[in-house]
């Protein structure tokens, strides 16, 4: 299961993909300074729920980077090469795509960055 996330930096919404496999021990969420970093700004936050559709024209549960109102930048955790296929929303709760992760970030026009970090338990 992965995660497409709206994040919000100093000028312009953000798209970023996140594994989220429940097989792993590990969960992994953003690492808001990691992707500041590379996007040259000074924080990156999470977007508030209550601001979501009306930036992404999707639902909690339905965020994507493929069809969105505009093409916003998309950066990708590292960890989407470990895949063979991955699964994204198809911009409806509940939907999702099965994609390899070279079409989608050939599609989305991603880039590849480390910006995931392992989830502290009780957050």
């Amino acid at each position: 299961m992965e995660e497409v996330l709206a994040g919000r930096g100093d000028n312009d919404l953000l798209m970023d993909w996140i594994s989220q496999d429940k097989n792993s021990d590990a969960l992994l969420e953003l690492d808001g300074k990691a992707l500041a970093r590379v996007t040259g700004d000074r924080r990156v936050d999470l977007v508030p729920l209550s601001e979501v559709q009306k930036l992404t024209g999707y639902i909690r549960g339905g965020v994507t980077a493929l069809g969105g109102k505009r093409d916003y930048p998309v950066y990708a955790d590292e960890t989407i090469e470990l895949f063979a296929v991955v699964s994204i929303s198809a911009g409806v709760r509940g939907t999702r795509i099965l994609i390899a992760p070279a079409d989608y970030l050939s599609v989305t026009h991603a880039t590849v960055v480390a910006i995931a970090r392992e989830k502290n338990p009780g957050s």
